[in-house]
């Protein structure tokens, strides 16, 4: 390398470990190829693993540094004009087959690398993703958002200011938000505006669920609803096929009683019908304390749903997750 790609590349380094607080040069372009592929969404076809993306890679690690560009495609370290474009025997070209040297492997063999890891990542965030695919703009902000804190926990990066004493930056750069950061901050709008269509009544809910049943338990026949006891009322009772009744408990918002519900409702039930399970639906997830607290008093079902509303009126349910919280009591 020139004395002028050296100073670059240490200047490009400086900027990576500023803003990304990637310190091994070998993490360099497998977190960047996987980094793209988050953003871009791009479908990896086979001849892609034989032909290694300098332009389009070189261009993105550029624009993620908010590097400045001029309108000659040109940017600047020192007032020194360098190619943007990684063509062969460009200065930036040069820089990638470095890092690419730095990996410890070859072209092809961090592609391969790098699409693996993509789509580990990518299984991990789609699993995590609990948005209906419905809300298609939710969902992809929330997957995306997901997949890149998973990358940047596997290359341990934490983002730092946009700030550079040698290449020229955008103007604008100390004002531009990462991907993480804009993406949060849709996600949130999203989220609110989601609330406030989802926004349905637990007596709503609990209608929705007595007609249909199925998404409770495809064995679960309604038996009544509403139903008092002794210090309490049971939202819905059913019986299964093994001819059990079971407590279900109806919750759209945080609810610490829901312990006390389990080991009093099913109590006091269990004085005449002996063995009935006890189901929670609810659409906000359980706390971890709450999840100790039920596993303690006895075996409980739980799903976490999102009710699909349209015109105030329930269309669907989501059912996001369902667990059983073992009954091992102290």
């Amino acid at each position: 390398m020139t004395i002028y790609e050296l100073e670059l590349k240490e200047s490009l380094i400086d900027l990576i470990q500023t803003q990304f607080g990637i310190y091994n040069e070998k993490d360099i372009i497998p977190y960047f190829i996987i980094r793209e592929k988050i953003l871009t969404k791009k479908k990896t076809r086979k001849t892609d693993i034989h032909s290694f993306p300098y332009i389009a890679l070189g261009s993105f690690i550029l624009k993620e540094l908010s590097v400045h560009i001029d309108d000659n495609n040109c940017f600047y370290m020192n007032n020194i004009a360098f190619p943007s474009s990684a063509l062969i025997g460009s200065d930036l070209k040069a820089i990638l087959d470095d890092w690419i040297f730095q990996s410890n492997m070859f072209y092809n063999n961090v592609l391969t690398y790098a699409q693996k890891e993509y789509e580990i990542i990518i299984k991990a965030a789609k699993s995590e993703t609990k948005i209906p695919k419905q809300e298609q703009i939710f969902h992809d902000t929330a997957q995306t958002l997901n997949a890149l804190n998973r990358l940047n926990e596997k290359f341990s990066v934490v983002q730092g200011d946009k700030k550079s004493n040698h290449i020229k930056l955008n103007s604008e750069s100390t004002f531009e938000l990462s991907e993480e950061e804009r993406l949060s901050r849709l996600y949130l709008s999203y989220q609110d505006d989601y609330n406030k269509r989802q926004n349905v009544s637990e007596d709503t809910l609990e209608e929705y669920l007595i007609r249909h049943p199925i998404i409770i338990d495809p064995t679960l026949k309604i038996i009544d609803h509403q139903v008092i006891i002794p210090e309490g009322r049971i939202d819905i009772l059913g019986k299964n096929n093994d001819d059990k009744h079971a407590i279900v408990e109806v919750k759209i918002e945080k609810d610490t009683d829901i312990v006390w519900q389990r080991l009093h409702y099913v109590s006091e039930w269990e004085k005449k019908h002996p063995d009935t399970s006890f189901i929670i639906v609810t659409t906000e997830p359980l706390s971890e304390s709450i999840k100790t607290s039920l596993s303690k008093v006895g075996e409980t079902t739980v799903l976490e749903v999102t009710p699909i509303v349209k015109r105030n009126q329930i269309k669907d349910i989501s059912v996001n997750s369902r667990y059983v919280l073992s009954g091992d009591k102290e």
